[in-house]
């Protein structure tokens, strides 16, 4: 089974760091990544930098919000990957050596669906009402 997995460091502990901890740190997790990868349960792996954006529909029309002012942690580092694993208890144990751990940060597993490529892929949906496109369902005319 497939696990997204997030990893962070809160920006108290990524600004006590000095650069050369930094640097080793971010070592660190490349070569844990490498570990796993060198197994068959790490897909990719990518850091993220602090400049996401986050867009939302308000009031008819797309907002682009800086994620940092949305986010609670504040979190500097980050690191998102897919992990193979047979279940979550075996997602746990593999990351449980993770860096990020050690240092303080905190590590979130999710499960992983595919998504299909395609709408002919995507089932349909039951005929009901609440399912129905908009404009398409007319209600029964009331009773005189």
């Amino acid at each position: 089974m497939r696990y997204l997995c997030q990893g962070y460091l809160d920006e108290s502990t990524w600004s006590a760091m000095s650069l050369l901890d930094r640097a080793a740190f971010v070592r660190e997790c490349l070569a844990y990544g490498q570990t796993l990868r060198a197994g068959g349960h790490w897909d990719c792996g990518v850091a993220a930098s602090a400049n996401a954006m986050v867009l939302r529909w308000e009031q008819g029309k797309v907002t682009a919000v800086a994620a940092t002012k949305l986010d609670p942690i504040r979190a500097p580092w980050r690191e998102t990957a897919m992990l193979n694993a047979q279940d979550l208890n075996h997602a746990i144990c593999l990351l449980s050596a993770h860096p990020c751990l050690r240092r303080g940060g905190r590590l979130e597993v999710w499960p992983a669906e595919e998504v299909p490529s395609s709408a002919a892929a995507v089932p349909k949906l039951p005929s009901h009402p609440r399912f129905a496109p908009r404009g398409a369902f007319q209600p029964p005319e009331s009773e005189p």
